[in-house]
């Protein structure tokens, strides 16, 4: 085998073992897509009449938080942009310094003030926060 085949095979095995152990110890899509379901329907909600989302980077969220934060709409630009940035850690303090994962879920057909979003710990599936919509 080559010097370069060599290199190539370590650094994949490095890569992968990185990405091991990175995900050990943290809930699964899955089984933190059920801890939110389930924590809906306790909360009195059909869930299986809803669409559910794990926001995977929590994307979502940051984007539901720049338009609802103190934010503007720049025409030049086409986009609301932030006065005072918003983040989740500010909306919601009890999330700072946590490893959260937002799980969204919204009604079908999608109405005003049926979705909700969970904030559920990645480490333990404790749920964090409920956020209802209004």
């Amino acid at each position: 085998m080559t010097t370069k085949r060599w290199l190539f095979l370590a650094f994949f095995v490095f890569v992968s073992a990185a990405v091991v152990f990175a995900e050990e110890g943290r809930l699964s899509r899955e089984e933190t897509i059920r801890v939110a379901a389930a924590k809906a329907a306790q909360l009195g909600y059909s869930v299986e009449k809803m669409d559910i989302v794990y926001d995977e980077g929590n994307r979502m969220l940051k984007k539901h938080l720049r338009r609802e934060g103190v934010s503007t709409f720049n025409p030049k630009t086409n986009r609301f942009e932030s006065e005072l940035p918003t983040t989740a850690e500010r909306e919601y303090p009890e999330v700072a310094g946590r490893d959260f994962q937002a799980v969204y879920l919204g009604p079908k057909p999608p109405q005003r003030g049926g979705d909700l979003w969970v904030f559920v710990d990645r480490k333990n599936g404790e749920v964090i926060r409920v956020v209802c919509g209004q």
